[in-house]
């Protein structure tokens, strides 16, 4: 895999998981 790739993806569940945690 890519570790640009890889970084994104760590990045869109973190964003995923604060969106779901502030609601």
């Amino acid at each position: 895999m890519n570790d640009s790739f890889r970084g994104k993806g760590a990045i869109a569940l973190r964003l995923l998981d604060f969106k779901a945690s502030e609601d």
